[in-house]
């Protein structure tokens, strides 16, 4: 479509075609978050990878401060089965925009880990900065599961 006959098919619609670009170009910004997103959590679940390497070392009080978003694990019907319970700690690694890029649990019934881990990586925090400059940080987040 040339950019002339767009212009009055916008103008016809109401839209002036500063408005229509910045929707596009929002919409395409929007998928290629999604999809880094998308691409971050799978590598975060990955058993077995290295841990990153980070800048700050985050005391658990301040994390809690920070969250955004903190997704609770579902209780996994074989832990259910085997009347597993108590708590899982999830040693973490933040990214400079608060994602979490990396996961592995520490502690707790081997049943109940990889939920947790699956819940840490949809995790989201404030960035931690350092200086005025967000940084990598590392971190613990705890699941307490009671099975009743």
């Amino acid at each position: 479509m040339k950019k002339r006959t767009l212009k009055v098919f916008l103008a016809l619609c109401g839209i002036s075609l500063a408005t229509f670009l910045a929707t596009a170009r929002s919409t395409a910004q929007t998928s290629i978050r999604e999809e880094q997103n998308k691409k971050i959590l799978e590598e975060c679940e990955k058993p077995g990878r290295e841990k990153p390497s980070t800048e700050l070392k985050a005391k658990m009080s301040i994390l809690c401060g920070k969250a955004i978003s903190l997704p609770k694990p579902p209780f996994p019907e074989k832990a259910k089965a085997a009347k597993a319970s108590g708590v899982v700690v999830v040693d973490i690694v933040i990214d400079e925009e608060g994602r979490v890029i990396w996961a592995k649990a520490i502690e707790g019934h081997e049943l109940l880990q990889p939920a947790s881990v699956s819940a840490a990586c949809r995790a989201r925090y404030t960035p931690m900065k350092v200086s005025g400059r967000a940084v990598k940080a590392t971190g613990v987040i705890s699941y307490n599961f009671v099975n009743e």
